[in-house]
């Protein structure tokens, strides 16, 4: 299993960029995939502000991508984590 961040999946997620075919390769490449949901947001954002997807597409794309992948849970970490923990109850 390996880990995957937004920008492979950005790339993997268009048409017509020079290095979907790579990144598609990759992928496809290896089983398992792990990523968590800050960087499906991220793909989601970036897919409709830079490359101009509609919101209808950038969605179907991020559910497909959730689906395909292993998506850790982010927040497990923060009620474990005392400086995590401390650092969002100042911020409240």
């Amino acid at each position: 299993m390996k880990a995957i961040d937004s920008n492979l999946l950005v790339y993997a997620a268009l048409t017509n960029h020079p290095a979907t075919t790579a990144c598609e390769q990759l992928i496809t490449g290896c089983a398992a995939w792990v990523t968590n949901i800050v960087n499906l947001l991220e793909l989601r954002r970036v897919l409709i502000a830079v490359y101009g997807v509609s919101e209808r597409d950038a969605d179907t794309k991020f559910i497909d991508f959730r689906d395909a992948l292993i998506v850790e849970d982010s927040s497990k970490g923060l009620a474990s984590n005392p400086v995590a923990s401390s650092s969002v109850d100042r911020a409240t």
